[in-house]
């Protein structure tokens, strides 16, 4: 077992190293990170914003989410794969009985994107699949899971940003826009 893990190793850092190498003036790399997204975010259905019961604003709520990200990439274009863990806020208005309540989700979200690192900014596009953790109905102090009620979906995704530290280094933090449409 000990002699199968250093060989595994030894061919692994190989592998990487022969990948990573220049051909025909192009470069090949890869870049692994830690991913936290802050933003607004809300959801949008037809069936609430047409009821005359309920009043609807999307409104700036917030949404928070962790992840990570690794990336495959050729010169200035790459293909990534991205986990994030997110959560997000929605408050509804009853209009029959004058109350406020809110639906609070939690969702684990895989992304497949294009980038293209280009003159220390970036470009993105590509889809987004949203697994339903959680869904819960907050009305005051009483909170009903409704997850049965939703269903995983798949989104569109586009994106833009710039390195705000380093972009060629072992280290670089970036700081970009994304705006994505569930469908």
């Amino acid at each position: 077992m000990k002699k199968l893990l250093i060989s595994t190793s030894f061919l692994f850092l190989f592998a990487v190293i022969a990948w990573s190498q220049p051909v025909k003036g192009g470069v090949t790399w890869f870049d692994a990170g830690l991913k936290v997204q802050a933003g607004a975010s809300g959801f949008f259905t037809q069936a609430i914003s047409d009821s005359p019961d309920y009043d609807f604003d999307l409104g700036l709520t917030t949404g928070f989410g962790i992840g990570a990200r690794l990336g495959f990439n050729y010169d200035n274009n790459g293909l990534a794969l991205e986990f994030m863990l997110n959560k997000g806020l929605q408050p509804l208005e009853d209009l029959t009985d004058d109350t406020t309540f809110d639906v609070e989700w939690r969702t684990m979200d895989l992304y497949l994107l294009y980038r293209n690192n280009a003159h220390r900014g970036y470009f993105e596009l590509g889809p987004k699949y949203s697994l339903i953790n959680k869904v819960e109905l907050i009305d005051g102090p009483e909170t009903n899971d409704i997850t049965g009620d939703f269903q995983n979906y798949f989104s569109g995704v586009i994106g833009f940003g710039a390195y705000l530290l380093g972009n060629d280094g072992a280290f670089s933090g970036l700081l970009g826009l994304r705006a994505e449409y569930g469908f």
